[in-house]
């Protein structure tokens, strides 16, 4: 749908697995508080579903003014009964809900949705759904009443029925039926027309109603033992037959809280911030302190001194000779005392990686107090290693200005804490825990559980092939550029080429692979263009050094590519073009152009021309099929899957994993078969191993595995699909 409701769809995919049902169904009912009523529609089916003949509706009026009357164009709707104000019947406009998504209806206006969930529905049942008539059958809708006042969906008592019309048929058909706290309201449509009997009321479900802060939740997608026919549902079902007090449940929802981990009052189960967070003391953040002479400032301020800034710039600077409170990881600690000096410690705020230095003075003198932090349990911070300990300082804002008089203000702003109170370990980390969570970093860590502000987002490169590499400094240049040393070009060269030095997003099959780091060098491959056949070669460095990042290639899921035979990977990646000129100190445009990847996450394997696997051929197989073998997946184990796929003859297949909403999470292979077959894929290259294509292990959850086979000779395409279920392990 629409809008970005990812904590919702979370919890509602809680009691949501593959199965039978053939129809949309209601996955997810708030009643209360007021401001939080909605409902959650789902789609369980294979095909998308248009909701513009459908309906919703709250209204059991009387045994005389009903939904299941709106064939008739008449009797469904009493405008004069009292209960308007808080019932309604309304039809969804045109939109369509996807395969195994859901769609969020508010009973309540956007806004007052967002003020309590932090995101926005799909629908408003004010601004978005559709009046009966003329007279409008939304309550409130054309009326002088603030609908935050009004719960819509009964605290107590109420029905709650989904239902389908064509417009031209004499009856509707119920889709899903919902009833809590009694039934008072339940419908028994049995003798009216041409109606087939309902479930007598006395023999209803209903479910009591929650409480505030909680949800009702559906558990089975199949209904539980819902009759499948001889009913009035869209495809025959009894819908009121359903047994609800089993197929549903109650969860609380949502989980507001304190989300952040410095406070005093952290809630670890808590999914949206609510504001609540207590601290220790009032309190500047890192960030805050290291911006605040303001961006005009600069990042470098004139000092009077080593210890001071000028006059001018401590004018600009609010907080300076202040006293804060802050909160940082302890990343560094120097013991300056042998030389008459302070004990020095490094903090780094969490959030955005910004650092600061506090000290303390081993003695009081007539400039400062101070304490031996050594003597007592605060010594903790001074001992390796080092990220372990996060504390809240408070203490005097100053400057050390180096031997320059220049305060650099990413590095060299000083809190000088005078007392042992003024130091707070609040939370103690084990160090492999800290590192970046951010999957979309260059440097993410996927076991690292707190963020410690390092994630490094490179430039995006200039797109560009291998062969507009090649050619890029023109034909004028010729195929040899004179170079100074070995890995420059020289300046007469550089001026022609425009994505020298550059950073540069190419694409290439890996045709060769050489490690050089026996020798001090890098590991160095070399990928070809698919359509040009044009050569470059692109390394990586096994460490970081002063002139490049790097990563051990050999120790990531992207080892594949330096395993023969090659030819089987199309690469994507993303460095500086750079030249190796060899000792001629000559580029041969042709094969010593030489691109530096500096981070994992710039190598992304976006295709697999090669299969493992047992072939079975069978010339009778006119079909496409996939199956996984059927156990949960637990790739924190080391486990992958093995599957069986068939194909008829002459197929370009495909085989790719999503997740449940459709989202591409990797390409298992791509090849072309002559010869219909069965090819059974055991543990190995393209056995799944319950990674995404950028190497990192997928979140618990039910995915698709799905095969495409397109046939040349007359242009179809067959396609199969089947679900995986990926778990974790205790």
């Amino acid at each position: 749908m629409k809008k970005n409701r990812n904590l919702l769809f979370f919890l509602i995919t809680l009691g949501i697995c593959f199965s039978d049902s053939n129809h949309l169904l209601f996955n997810r009912i708030t009643l209360k508080p007021n401001n939080a009523e909605f409902v959650s529609i789902y789609n369980p089916t294979n095909e998308s579903v248009n909701l513009s003949n459908y309906y919703i509706t709250d209204s059991v009026i009387d045994d005389d003014n009903s939904y299941y009357n709106l064939p008739s164009g008449e009797n469904y709707w009493a405008s004069g009964s009292p209960q308007r104000f808080t019932d309604f019947i309304a039809r969804f406009p045109d939109v369509t809900i996807n395969p195994n998504d859901s769609l969020v209806l508010s009973m309540k206006t956007d806004d007052l949705f967002y003020q309590y969930y932090s995101y926005t529905p799909d629908l408003s049942l004010f601004e978005d759904m559709l009046d009966l008539d003329e007279n409008g059958t939304i309550s409130c809708k054309d009326l002088d009443c603030p609908p935050d006042n009004f719960d819509f969906l009964n605290d107590n008592e109420e029905v709650l029925i989904l239902f389908y019309w064509d417009g031209i048929s004499n009856t509707v058909n119920d889709v899903d039926y919902f009833l809590w706290g009694g039934i008072d309201h339940a419908i028994d449509k049995t003798g009216i027309g041409d109606y087939l009997d309902d479930t007598p009321l006395n023999e209803q479900e209903f479910k009591d109603t929650h409480q505030n802060g909680y949800t009702f939740i559906r558990l089975d997608n199949d209904e539980g033992n819902e009759s499948d026919s001889n009913g009035n549902g869209i495809f025959g079902n009894d819908e009121t037959s359903e047994n609800l007090i089993d197929t549903w449940g109650t969860i609380s929802s949502p989980e507001f809280g304190c989300t952040d981990q410095s406070a005093t009052n952290y809630d670890s189960n808590a999914t949206i911030d609510d504001g609540s967070c207590n601290y220790a003391g009032s309190e500047t953040t890192i960030d805050d302190i290291i911006n605040n002479c303001g961006d005009g400032a600069g990042e470098s301020l004139s000092c009077d001194g080593e210890y001071d800034l000028s006059s001018e710039s401590a004018s600009l600077c609010p907080l300076y000779e202040e006293s804060v409170t802050t909160t940082g990881v302890v990343v560094d600690y120097f013991d300056i005392t042998p030389f008459n000096g302070p004990f020095s410690f490094t903090i780094q705020d969490l959030e955005n990686g910004g650092r600061i230095d506090f000290v303390v003075w081993p003695e009081s003198s007539e400039y400062q107090d101070g304490f031996n932090i050594t003597q007592t349990d605060l010594s903790v911070l001074t001992q390796a290693p080092f990220g372990r300990y996060e504390v809240q300082i408070t203490g005097n804002l100053g400057a050390y200005c180096d031997d320059d008089q220049l305060l650099d203000i990413n590095n060299e702003w000083q809190v000088t804490v005078e007392y042992e109170s003024d130091i707070v370990i609040i939370q103690e980390y084990d160090p492999n825990d800290l590192g970046c969570t951010d999957p979309d970093a260059a440097n993410y860590n996927e076991n690292a559980i707190t963020d410690d502000g390092s994630c490094i987002y490179p430039e995006p490169g200039t797109e560009a092939s291998i062969d507009d590499i090649i050619n890029n400094c023109g034909s004028e240049a010729g195929e040899s550029l004179s170079c100074n040393g070995e890995y420059e070009l020289d300046y007469n060269s550089s001026s022609l080429c425009p994505l020298y030095e550059q950073q540069v997003t190419t694409t290439g099959i890996v045709i060769d692979y050489f490690d050089i780091t026996p020798f001090n060098g890098p590991y160095s491959f070399t990928i070809q263009d698919l359509s040009g056949g044009g050569t470059i070669d692109f390394v990586v460095w096994p460490e970081s050094s002063s002139y490049q990042d790097g990563f051990d290639i050999t120790q990531t899921n992207l080892n594949v590519l330096t395993q023969p035979p090659f030819g089987r990977y199309e690469v994507q990646i993303t460095g500086e073009l750079g030249a190796y000129c060899d000792d001629d100190q000559l580029l041969n445009i042709n094969n010593e152009w030489q691109v530096t990847v500096e981070y994992e996450s710039s190598i992304d394997i976006i295709e697999i021309y090669s299969m493992e696997g047992i072939v079975e051929e069978d010339p009778s197989i006119d079909y496409v099929e996939i199956k996984p073998e059927p156990y949960v997946l637990i790739p924190g184990l080391g486990e992958t899957l093995d599957f069986s796929y068939k194909f008829p003859e002459n197929s370009q297949i495909r085989i790719r994993i999503f997740d449940i909403s459709g989202r591409f999470i990797t390409s298992l292979a791509t090849e072309h078969r002559e010869n219909a077959a069965t090819v059974y894929m055991n543990t190995g290259a393209t056995a799944w191993d319950g990674r995404n294509n950028l190497g990192q292990i997928v979140s618990p959850g039910t995915y698709l595995i799905h095969i495409e086979a397109y046939n040349y000779s007359n242009g179809t395409t067959l396609r199969d699909v089947a679900p995986i279920v990926v778990g974790v392990g205790q």
